[in-house]
């Protein structure tokens, strides 16, 4: 509520009591003034009540949640369930616009903003979490597999652009070396994905998806965690082994697997794998 709206509740409800909540209303505006001045996660957090009201606030600046507003025939979001449209606090419209994600849409002005902030707000814990150099980030909801495949890919890319500068720094060199008849190998693209074992078939797939071969590294089981005498036992077996029920990637096995398809010119990258789940 404005000042206006304000001035006439106090009409109705005691003023005193009126202006204990207008300090937490505006306690809420100050924080929400500060994330879009400094684009960063605040130091005190908003509750969950103050939440949904900025979320609400915003989702009604997108055009399909005006008021007066019919839509028909536009690209506006509608959405057949409320209980859905609930869950979402209203926000059905998409955000971006000619293959762009990070552009203004004209009719989504509260949804772009959201976007933007909440980019703004990963960048600013990405670089509390140790990369302070890092210039930009964007928030793009994919699952792992496609993400996965897209990091390949672009790897990928950058792998071939040093594949063609080599390719002719090899044939300036071949001009060279023509006069005495020698001849210098071609760089060749890499194929191949060294990929340390887990028992979950995504990495794999998207190895593969990607147009790659996995090279798989076999997994050893985990050192001894510690060793402890029992007390119950007498003489050598008296010493007891608490075991670790976890498997380990190697060094060395990967650094084998990559001189056996060739060395690192073949190989695109390592992709490793952390899981650990619950017996």
């Amino acid at each position: 509520m404005d000042e206006r709206a304000l001035h006439l509740a106090e009409s109705i409800v005691e003023p005193r009591y009126i202006q204990a909540g207008v300090e937490s209303q505006r306690s809420v505006e100050r924080t929400v003034r500060s994330i879009l001045a400094q684009r960063r996660c605040p130091d005190e957090g908003l509750n969950d009540c103050a939440i949904e009201l900025l979320l609400h606030q915003i989702a009604m600046m997108d055009t399909n949640n005006f008021t007066a507003h019919v839509g028909a025939g536009e690209r506006e979001g509608r959405v057949a369930s409320t209980l859905v449209q609930r869950r979402y606090y209203n926000l059905t419209h998409g955000v971006g616009r000619s293959g762009d994600i990070c552009s203004d849409q004209p009719k989504a002005a509260g949804s772009s903003l959201l976007y933007k902030l909440t980019n703004h707000m990963v960048l600013d814990l990405l670089r509390q979490a140790g990369t302070p150099s890092l210039a930009s980030a964007a928030v793009i909801p994919m699952a792992t597999g496609m993400t996965i495949s897209l990091v390949l890919r672009s790897i990928a890319h950058h792998r071939d652009q040093e594949t063609r500068t080599r390719a002719t720094e090899a044939a300036v060199d071949d001009q060279r070396r023509s006069d005495c008849g020698a001849t210098s190998v071609a760089p060749v693209a890499p194929r191949f994905v060294i990929w340390t074992r887990v028992d979950q078939k995504t990495a794999l797939k998207c190895i593969e998806l990607s147009g790659f071969i996995p090279v798989v590294v076999p997994l050893r089981r985990a050192s001894v965690l510690r060793r402890y005498r029992d007390e119950d036992k007498d003489g050598p077996g008296a010493v007891s082994s608490l075991h670790s029920y976890f498997l380990q990637a190697h060094v060395d096995d990967v650094a084998a697997s990559i001189e056996r398809v060739g060395g690192p010119t073949n190989v695109l990258c390592v992709l490793s794998t952390t899981s650990c789940f619950a017996p």
